[in-house]
This record gives C-alpha cells, structure tokens and sequence, in this order.
C-alpha cells in the first residue's frame, strides 16, 4: 500500500507538470494569436482609411472629368462642326461672299481612293468566303513551293480572284512554312 502510495503520489507532480508546460503552450499560442489579430484588426483600420481617401480622390476626378468634357462640350458648341454647321443641324449654312482670293478647287480623290473607302465603311470582306486554308493547302500540296502570287493566280484560273497579300495570311493559318526564295520573295511550302 506504501508502494501504491508513493506511486499516487510521484505521478501527481508529474501529470502537474505536463498540465503546466500544456497551459504554457496554449498560453504563448493564444498570445501569438492575439498579437497577429491585433495587427491584422490594425491592418483593416488602415485599408478602411485608404478606401476612404482613395473614394475621396475618386470624387473629386470624377467632378474635374466632368467638368472637362462640359467645357470640351461648349468649345464644339461655340466653334461648330464641318463646314461651320453644329451638329444635329439640316442643311449648309450659307457662306459669306469672300471678294478676295478665289478657293481652288480640290482634287477629284482617285477610284481607288473612293473603293478603300467605300469597303470600309460598308466592312466588307475582301477575300472571297471560298478561299479557305484548306484550298490553299491544296495548291501548295499541288506545286509543291510556291510565292503567294503564284498561288493567287493558280486560285485565280479556278474563277476565284484573290490578292497574294491575303494568300501570305491565310497560309500562315493553313500551317504553310514560309521561306525566302532565290529571287527574295517568300516561298510557302508545307515542309
């Protein structure tokens, strides 16, 4: 029974000391977390204040934009648009009689000029839907090499006219490996 005793007695201090380095444990974990809560409850008051500065800024660029294109907006209503007409307006303003120099009159702009423009305006697609990669695969699989003018014009004698600059692109996505030829231009082959 002594020996019971002593044994009762020797593993009290013992399971005392585990408790009091597991308390010490737990004691330096929560004041680490408090310590790195702290500062991130620090963290956010900062942010917060920066997000108010930063919503303050933004307030006031937003009133000095506005306040830009209200003057850029009364510059084109004072100054007009072509020819002197303001916008939104019908019909030309009569000119005044100038008794000095006469204009000279301009240029006719040239057709191809005129034809840029009128397919861009009207966003037309300038190489023909039938002209795919494959087709032209097809043509540099048939001669084996070949610039791309000579596969516009091998696409050109099948009824289909295509410019070479538009074969040059349409190569690179058919997988063609273009290289320099003898006579400089660029020779498309599928090897």
């Amino acid at each position: 029974m002594a020996r019971a005793r002593r044994e009762a007695t020797a593993t009290a201090p013992r399971e005392r000391r585990r408790r009091a380095v597991n308390v010490e444990t737990v004691r330096s974990a929560a004041e680490g977390f408090i310590a790195r809560f702290d500062g991130l409850v620090a963290e956010v008051v900062t942010l917060r204040a920066s997000l108010a500065a930063s919503q303050e800024e933004n307030e006031r660029l937003r009133a000095e934009l506005a306040e830009g294109v209200a003057l850029f907006r009364r510059a084109e209503r004072s100054l007009g648009g072509a020819n002197g007409r303001r916008r939104g307006q019908r019909g030309r303003r009569e000119q005044p009689v100038v008794a000095t120099a006469r204009r000279q009159p301009r240029a006719k702009p040239s057709p191809r000029s005129a034809a840029v423009r009128s397919n861009s305006s009207a966003r037309v697609r300038a190489t023909p839907a039938t002209v795919t990669p494959e087709v032209v695969r097809n043509v540099i699989a048939s001669r084996g090499s070949a610039s791309a003018a000579e596969i516009a014009a091998e696409i050109g004698k099948r009824g289909t006219a295509v410019s070479g600059r538009a074969i040059r692109h349409i190569a690179k996505t058919a997988g063609a490996v273009a290289r320099p030829g003898a006579d400089g231009r660029m020779v498309y082959s599928l090897t």
